[in-house]
């Protein structure tokens, strides 16, 4: 499922960005596994996610939108954390917005 959410999001926002590297190569939150639901792991976590951290900052978003609610989790603490400054959102919500 990787074209899926990208055609949605086209459709449902002004301008939509991609990350690079994206896809198949694209680099994981770093919340997976429910690691997110292990509070013994935050630093692990956090550390993990250092990477898309990165990648979200090369950017110039300021939504950043996924579909799975772990990764939802994660980028925000991911956002506070690195002091990304951006909105975590599901592309659910994005398309919701886009239809009212």
């Amino acid at each position: 499922m990787i074209g899926e959410p990208r055609r949605l999001l086209n459709a449902s926002v002004e301008a939509f960005e991609e990350m690079t590297p994206n896809r198949e190569h694209n680099w994981c939150c770093g919340g997976g596994g429910g690691m997110h639901s292990m509070p013994e792991y935050r630093d692990v976590r956090l550390q993990s996610g250092l990477m898309k951290a990165r990648q979200i900052g090369n950017t110039s978003a300021r939504v950043v939108a996924t579909t799975c609610a772990n990764c939802q989790l994660q980028l925000s603490d991911l956002n506070e954390h690195y002091g990304l400054e951006v909105e975590c959102v599901s592309v659910t919500e994005l398309v919701a917005k886009a239809l009212n």
